[in-house]
């Protein structure tokens, strides 16, 4: 190989390195620009949040939930509700009994009576609800007995939207 052509074969390599130099220098830019706008979005648009809702026993501890009890003795626990929204909770709690083996959200009234109601509850955002002591027991023996919470969100709409529902169930002995 003459000395030419190898002065022209390093011309050409040192433009090929040139132009794959500005390639990744574009390529890289456009990432950093298509980055920063996820991350500006991610920032100005953040996460609607959530709200949870759950069932302590007796010692306001999650777990241990007692699985029978005698008729006409109560069964005591608490509900407690978080809110994570980035605004503020309004609800209400009902407390049913069913002796239906479906649960259905919301309860199915026909195989469900209504217990309590409370009145209409406002948490602040970031905020947690815990209530007092419930209190329920059972008028007929059977397994499978349920007590329902149904968390309503109050709004406009009477008698709000169903949230959620939690249940425990029982074997209610003699």
């Amino acid at each position: 190989m003459s000395y030419k052509e190898k002065a022209t074969k390093s011309t050409e390599l040192e433009k090929d390195n040139k132009y794959f130099d500005k390639l990744v220098t574009l390529l890289l830019l456009i990432g950093i620009i298509i980055i920063s706008g996820f991350l500006l979005y991610s920032i100005l648009n953040p996460e609607p949040g959530d709200v949870s809702f759950g069932i302590l026993n007796s010692e306001k501890e999650a777990g241990n939930y007692p699985t029978s009890v005698e008729l006409g003795n109560n069964i005591s626990f608490f509900l407690t509700v978080n809110n994570y929204f980035n605004r503020e909770f309004s609800f209400r709690i009902e407390l049913l009994i069913s002796n239906d083996t479906v649960i259905t959200l919301p309860s199915n009234r026909l195989y469900a009576r209504s217990i309590l109601n409370t009145s209409t509850l406002t948490i602040h955002r970031y905020s947690s609800w815990v209530s007092n002591r419930f209190d329920v027991s059972f008028t007929e023996p059977g397994d499978n007995q349920t007590i329902i919470a149904e968390l309503w969100e109050i709004n406009d709409d009477f008698p709000g939207k169903f949230f959620t529902s939690l249940y425990l169930r029982l074997n209610v002995t003699i």
